[in-house]
């Protein structure tokens, strides 16, 4: 227990002190781009195009950032001794390497696995293929309130008394929907679309759960 403890009293150490380090960086970065700032504002206050009051704003803000890198540093300066007080005397800390989020690089392999589990799965392409029908399906039956005009022509072959003659024929013709708007079956394709939505994500979520329990493996 005294040795869980010590660990994670550690852990929790160097992470304030990874924090602080990053807090600091930031402050001491904002400092500088508030003092490029103010050369500008100054440069356009010579030349008569800025005010003086931009100026002078831009003067206390950074003051107050200069007072935050201030608070960092103190922090740092803290965090820095807790931890060295971890440590043997011959050992000098002076500042901890940020690395990789340790949640995110173990997250990384079961979501890589679950991914191609996804796609290699027949019954998940098929569901994606009847979404994308009941879609296109949805969307035309909202286009069928619509007027839908149609043309067409061809040749005509008529026989008089003078003989068989041949011509010309063009027509247009309008289908003008009076009480079908096409709503009911729209709302029958979006359902569907649903349903196959519900059951893909069911799918999804037992492979996901049969991912995970192949990583974490059976727990007592």
């Amino acid at each position: 227990m005294r040795l869980w403890r010590l660990r994670s009293e550690t852990a929790a150490a160097v992470a304030r002190l990874v924090a602080d380090q990053a807090r600091l960086a930031s402050a001491q970065a904002q400092v500088g781009e508030v003092e490029r700032l103010i050369e500008i504002l100054r440069t356009r206050e010579r030349e008569g195009e800025g005010s003086r009051f931009d100026r002078l704003r831009a003067e206390q803000e950074l003051r107050d950032t200069r007072q935050l890198v201030t608070s960092a540093a103190v922090s740092v300066a803290e965090a820095r001794a807790i931890l060295a007080g971890m440590l043997p005397r011959d050992i000098a800390l002076t500042r901890i390497a940020s690395g990789p989020d340790p949640l995110q690089v173990a997250s990384a392999a079961p979501e890589a696995l679950i991914t191609k589990a996804s796609s290699t799965r027949a019954e998940l392409r098929a569901l994606q293929q009847l979404a994308e029908r009941a879609t296109f399906e949805g969307d035309a039956a909202r286009r069928a309130r619509l007027p839908s005009p149609n043309v067409f022509g061809g040749m005509k072959r008529a026989d008089d008394a003078s003989g068989r003659e041949t011509g010309a024929v063009f027509g247009l013709s309008v289908a003008i929907p009076l009480f079908d708007t096409g709503g009911r079956e729209a709302a029958r394709w979006t359902a569907e679309r649903a349903r196959v939505e519900a059951e893909r994500a069911s799918i999804e979520y037992r492979i996901r759960s049969e991912q995970y329990r192949k990583i974490v493996g059976p727990t007592s």
